[in-house]
């Protein structure tokens, strides 16, 4: 994976659309096939390091990510305009493996920054037959984003931490409003789960989701030199250390050493 390429990028639009999360668009060469869950790590003009981003989309010009404005480096990514260079060393990381066949169903967890990868696997998975059922979490309702898209791709419900947008609480209160909901949802057999977002939401998927075959999560991990060179963003697994900007971010659930 960390044979490739380093190319420059061209911004072609940079938006806000939710609370401290901007999405960009980038124009450029790209492999012809893109795993979903891989990262651009882009690199931001007078910095060191470059910053690990998820793709939130493909097209034939380029690549959609979705980043949030946490650091000085995110924080200089959003003031790019059109037209701006940005270099861009990627796709990188192991993603998501589609083993789902046409007629069966998934479910996707994101949660926060962990939303944007989600959506293009969505659109893999719908691409191949498979139904998907999308469970989103974020803080509050101003930092929501991408509703509408994943609602164009199959069923979409979300929680809030503060409850002012869906279920109040926690992914797991959205996945026991669902079990208890008269539409059932929740008891439609899976053949599949995904999930992206923060450790804990990954614990308690890979935890509810436990007696699954097929149960992949992709980590949260601040990254260094994004090749597996530094060994700086690695995760305990039962065959030894992972580096999730290598073998990862995607892991199978049944991997982790929690």
């Amino acid at each position: 994976m960390s044979a490739a390429p380093i190319e420059n990028l061209t911004v072609e639009a940079n938006e806000q659309i939710a609370l401290d999360t901007w999405e960009m668009r980038l124009a450029g060469p790209r492999p012809a096939s893109v795993q979903p869950g891989r990262f651009l790590n882009l690199h931001p003009e007078g910095f060191l390091l470059r910053r690990p981003i998820s793709i939130a989309d493909v097209s034939p010009n380029g690549y959609t990510v979705i980043y949030k404005t946490v650091g000085e480096g995110t924080r200089q990514l959003a003031e790019l305009t059109a037209g701006a260079v940005v270099s861009a060393h990627g796709p990188l990381g192991h993603g998501f493996e589609i083993r789902s066949q046409a007629g069966q169903h998934a479910i996707l967890y994101g949660g926060g920054v962990g939303v944007p990868p989600m959506y293009y696997l969505a659109r893999r998975l719908v691409e191949a037959g498979v139904s998907v059922d999308v469970r989103l979490g974020f803080g509050t309702a101003g930092a929501a984003f991408y509703l509408d898209r994943f609602a164009e791709l199959g069923s979409v419900n979300v929680a809030t931490d503060d409850g002012t947008l869906g279920t109040h609480g926690t992914i797991a209160a959205l996945d026991d409003a669902l079990a208890t909901g008269a539409d059932g949802v929740a008891d439609k057999p899976a053949d599949a789960i995904y999930a992206c977002g923060p450790n804990l939401m990954l614990q308690y998927v890979a935890q509810r989701w436990r007696d699954h075959s097929n149960v992949q999560l992709s980590f949260e991990e601040r990254m260094a030199c994004g090749v597996g060179a530094c060994y700086g963003c690695v995760k305990p697994t039962m065959w030894g250390q992972a580096r999730l900007c290598v073998e990862g971010p995607v892991l199978d659930a049944s991997e982790v050493a929690w």
